[in-house]
């Protein structure tokens, strides 16, 4: 099993970010997290990420169109999106701009979330 992954997580709920951060963290990832888009397009343009776990509502933008400016930085990025309440559309936009997998919130198998992380990258 690969270790210190490197994953830039992107959430607009700091509780998430925490959480998510945190129990990664204690899973042997090297986290970076934003709750800003923004800051996570230009973090991806400067560290070399495995994997990136972005949240399909944020703000000012979808995650579909995150995904699309973070592989556009980093190409080849694996990217893995979260939602708790994402429409069907939303889903097959996010994976036609380049998400690898979904993951359902809130997290019911942490287990699964590190599995997929780690198969991503």
């Amino acid at each position: 099993m690969r270790t210190n992954v490197r994953v830039l997580v992107v959430d607009d709920d700091e509780a998430v970010i925490s959480f998510v951060a945190e129990m990664l963290a204690d899973s042997g990832f090297q986290v970076t997290a934003t709750s800003d888009p923004d800051k996570a397009i230009l973090h991806a343009s400067v560290e070399p990420f495995d994997v990136a776990l972005v949240d399909m509502r944020l703000p000012g933008t979808s995650g579909a169109r995150l995904v699309r400016a973070l592989r556009s930085v980093r190409p080849g990025l694996p990217c893995v999106v979260m939602t708790g309440f994402a429409l069907p559309d939303e889903v097959q936009e996010a994976i036609r701009a380049g998400a690898c997998a979904t993951l359902a919130k809130p997290f019911e198998d942490l287990a699964e979330v590190v599995q997929v992380l780690r198969e991503a990258a």
